[in-house]
């Protein structure tokens, strides 16, 4: 250790946060890096093509249409890696090129426009009263001050259930159905996708022992 120890930070968020950490210090101004569309569009397109080499899907198009979809995705994205990504998922649902440039051409504007057709399109495929499920396990998990436990969402949901028995089986949807809004750690540390290396049959197995128990 130095007689003058010198701690450097680096803090990622919006530039509206900019005042109020210059305000927090007692600085006129804080060195910033601002990242724009300009500079980082060549890391879009390099996580665009790595995506499609990634995807059984994707991989298979014409070279023609991959290059249709690296130049309107790049172009589109503003420099927002989550609007790519999510229009990414967007074409992996679609089995024909034509679905393909479809999706494409009529991709929304906009993270917000994104959002509001990406939760859309998912209440679309709700089955039931998942629905429900899946606004109050959101509202617990969002103003949760602590993390919440499967045991303790297990308990939530019978609790509000009228005959008290909740959800069979509740780490199966959050893992697959739910899996873009829970993120579920296990005490062994292992991933839904580790688990899937593991046994293939993992994300779409009902069978409890093949996923094991799951501590968040």
């Amino acid at each position: 250790m130095t007689d003058n120890p010198r701690i450097q930070l680096a803090i990622v968020g919006r530039p509206q946060l900019g005042d109020l950490i210059s305000e927090s210090l007692e600085v006129d101004e804080v060195p910033t890096i601002y990242i724009t569309e300009n500079k980082n569009s060549t890391d879009i397109i390099c996580f665009i093509e790595n995506n499609i080499r990634k995807s059984n899907i994707l991989k298979r198009v014409s070279g023609r249409l991959r290059s249709e979809i690296i130049k309107k995705l790049s172009d589109r994205a503003q420099g927002m890696f989550i609007w790519v990504q999510l229009m990414l998922k967007e074409l992996l649902k679609k089995r024909s090129e034509s679905a393909i440039r479809e999706a494409l051409d009529s991709a929304p504007r906009g993270l917000d426009e994104m959002l509001s057709h990406v939760l859309t399109s998912f209440s679309l495929t709700l089955v039931d009263d998942y629905s429900d499920t899946l606004n109050e396990l959101l509202a617990w998990v969002t103003c949760a001050q602590w993390p919440l436990t499967l045991r303790e969402l297990d308990t939530i949901l019978k609790l509000k259930s009228p005959d008290g028995d909740g959800m069979i089986y509740l780490e199966g949807p959050l893992r697959r159905q739910f899996a873009s809004f829970f993120s579920l750690n296990r005490e062994d540390g292992l991933t839904t996708a580790e688990l899937y290396l593991m046994n293939p049959n993992v994300a779409g197995s009902d069978d409890e022992d093949n996923i094991g128990r799951t501590q968040e």
